[in-house]
């Protein structure tokens, strides 16, 4: 066969969701393998997105639940830390977080994962920052500047996806509504 015409096939299928209206899994598992086949790595912003769209819309390959919930903004228990984040659907009570407070340094926070210490691959629409998550707070936390590059890009994104020091993806969700989310927290912060 000619393998422009496979190709030319396999597109058409891919373009209009036909992976994803046959309930046969090995259907799914293929759609998934090309999603796969098509970017950069499953924890990619691009495969995610992929297997979202075409494949399935409750959960990437990886198994964590993705979120097209939008991030929300509050005031933590301590009455004082005021948080931008959002809490991974399906899961045991996961969430990623802005935090910050007008007596420390802000910070970002992976509440509730049960992961190691260590250097965590945050990507936001494919820019990848390496950043040294410890539990000195007593989850997972990274001091950050006042206004460090990494928010700015937060807020700018689509998407993010979490990787753990052993390579494992502990996270992948939308950044909608981040913007408005981590502005107000911070905006609360320097007002008190």
């Amino acid at each position: 066969m000619n393998i422009r015409f496979l190709g030319a096939v396999a597109a058409l299928l891919f373009a209009t969701g036909a992976f994803a209206q046959n309930s046969d899994p090995m259907a799914l598992q293929r759609c998934i393998w090309s999603c796969l086949a098509r970017s950069p790595g499953a924890a990619s912003l691009e495969y995610n997105l992929c297997v979202e769209r075409f494949c399935a819309t409750e959960t990437a390959l990886s198994g964590i639940p993705s979120s097209g919930v939008p991030w929300d903004f509050g005031i933590a228990s301590d009455g004082i830390t005021r948080f931008a984040g959002l809490q991974l659907p399906g899961g045991q009570g996961e969430g990623v977080y802005f935090m910050c407070s007008p007596r420390s340094l802000p910070y970002l926070m992976l509440f509730a994962f049960d992961r190691p210490e260590g250097a965590y691959r945050l990507n936001i629409d494919g820019r990848e920052f390496v950043l040294p998550f410890d539990r000195s707070r007593g989850q997972l936390t990274v001091s950050l500047r006042p206004n460090a590059q990494i928010l700015d890009i937060l807020a700018q994104g689509s998407w993010l996806s979490v990787t753990d020091p052993q390579g494992y993806t502990a996270a992948s969700l939308s950044l909608s509504g981040a913007a408005r989310a981590i502005a107000t927290a911070q905006i609360q912060c320097r007002n008190g």
